[in-house]
């Protein structure tokens, strides 16, 4: 399924980065710093995920979210969660559950 645009971004979850980015002075004053460094713009881009992104390894007390920054996840977060096909869940946990009972889901 393709990504949907959200206020003329590429999606959601782009435009949400950058109005947090955008909308918080010492976010804001991070990103004009790395977007003021002489690097071309894909080592920007990098440098950038590098700095918002956190690492799918990282264990919880590695994880040190302050300030804005935790806006921006939850926001994120939410996002990610809107997205989740509950009923599918549901579904799948009731057929766990039941299947040699024969119930079925109303």
């Amino acid at each position: 399924m393709g990504q949907v645009k959200h206020n003329g971004w590429t999606n959601y979850e782009t435009w949400a980065v950058n109005a947090h980015l955008m909308n918080s002075e010492p976010l804001y004053e991070r990103l004009m710093s790395i977007i003021q460094n002489p690097d071309d713009g894909y080592q920007q881009a990098e440098t950038l995920q590098e700095w918002l992104r956190i690492d799918r390894d990282a264990q919880p007390e590695d994880i040190a979210l302050e300030g804005d920054l935790v806006g921006m996840y939850i926001d994120l977060v939410c996002a990610a969660l809107d997205a989740v096909n509950w009923r599918e869940i549901v579904e799948h946990a009731w057929q766990d559950v039941n299947q040699f009972n024969g119930y079925k889901l109303a």
